[in-house]
């Protein structure tokens, strides 16, 4: 269900996002650090380790107050880091990596079972660390000129354990009627390194061109196999009983933290010259992407009452001025409003007005001009 769900959404953003497309992450290079959970369901381990103590001390139940049913391990906490390299506007390639680890414990207690001494007679204990190495490539989004950018991202690469094991130890000096010494020890380690693959669907939202937020989630596969030592191990002798074969470490997951790009440049946002209307007394539009050729442009066409075209280049130069930070982008974006306000397109003059008084909060005579304009029927 969760890799249909996914699926479904990388369709729909596919599908949206050439509609609303108007800008790019303007970064060379940069970073995702993000923490997160994943949800799993290791059906077979958990077979397993949950009845460990019923399959390795048959009959031990009637002398505890506890349950003999361990806890299944249904979790794992996430650390990510993503380093990221824009091969394209809106293509990164990445390297990841991702710590993982969850743990599990179940004690069998005989307090308060007279005769015999309160104390912990069986521990059932079981921990999984590991490490994630793969690349992939993180295809972005835009919607408007939001800095919001949606994202489908693939990765694959190997896991390797960092001390997983999986161990039941058992107090045979304390209760020696209960417990045969030769069981008081049992351990699998987990050492074979595992293939692994990643699919995340999330967004990333940019506060600056340096630094924003971002939240992915994702499926990810991850099975280890799994096999007891051959010489003696305790519990794990009774093959009759265990069949361990595979730790099944897949799952959803989701994933947020912070976002630092670097290596932008005011060019990277800037519009493309094709599709502009044909600048006034010529054939083709020779401007280069210069804010000031293309508002220049736009007044032309404004003076004719063109607010069309007009409308057209101050886009552009309004765009190519706030990539720039240019102290003029405030401006041009009142000249974009004048031209939906003049053809007679008051929401979204109204709109782009009140992005030029973000810009320009100063303006105090404009602002009280709006207001009026605004509640003019």
């Amino acid at each position: 269900m969760l890799k249909r769900t996914l699926g479904f959404i990388i369709l729909i953003v596919m599908f949206i996002s050439p509609v609303f497309a108007a800008k790019y992450v303007n970064a060379q290079f940069g970073f995702d650090l993000r923490g997160g959970a994943c949800l799993i369901n290791p059906t077979n381990f958990n077979l397993n380790y949950t009845n460990a103590i019923e399959y390795g001390f048959p009959g031990i139940s009637s002398h505890t107050t506890t349950p003999i049913v361990g806890t299944a391990l249904s979790g794992m906490v996430m650390g990510n880091l993503n380093i990221k390299y824009f091969v394209m506007k809106n293509l990164a390639a990445y390297l990841r990596a991702d710590l993982s680890y969850s743990e599990t414990q179940d004690v069998l207690s005989t307090t308060g079972n007279a005769p015999l001494p309160d104390g912990d007679i069986i521990t059932n204990y079981a921990l999984f660390s590991t490490l994630y190495t793969g690349v992939g490539a993180k295809y972005y989004f835009s919607i408007g000129d939001f800095n919001l950018f949606p994202y489908v991202a693939f990765d694959l690469g190997m896991n390797f354990h960092m001390g997983s094991y999986w161990a039941v130890t058992a107090d045979s000096a304390k209760y020696p009627s209960l417990v045969d010494s030769s069981l008081k020890y049992s351990v699998v380690d987990f050492t074979e390194p595992f293939f692994g693959l990643n699919i995340e669907v999330g967004t990333e939202y940019l506060f600056t061109d340096n630094f924003g937020v971002n939240i992915g989630a994702g499926y990810k596969l991850a099975s280890s196999t799994a096999t007891y030592a051959t010489v003696s191990n305790g519990i794990f002798n009774n093959g009759s009983k265990f069949n361990l074969t595979e730790v099944n470490l897949s799952g959803g997951y989701f994933l947020g933290g912070v976002v630092l790009h670097f290596g932008g440049t005011a060019e990277r946002n800037a519009p493309e010259t094709g599709g502009l209307p044909p600048m006034p007394g010529a054939s083709t539009s020779p401007y280069a992407p210069s804010a000031q050729k293309y508002e220049t442009a736009g007044d032309g066409f404004f003076a004719q009452k063109n607010y069309k075209n007009a409308l057209a280049y101050y886009t552009y130069a309004a765009k190519y001025a706030y990539a720039g930070k240019l102290p003029t982008a405030a401006a041009t974006y009142r000249k974009v409003g004048y031209c939906y306000y003049y053809m007679g397109d008051k929401p979204k003059a109204v709109a782009v007005f009140k992005q030029y008084l973000v810009m320009n909060p100063s303006d105090l005579t404009f602002r009280n001009w709006l207001i009026n304009y605004i509640n003019t029927k």
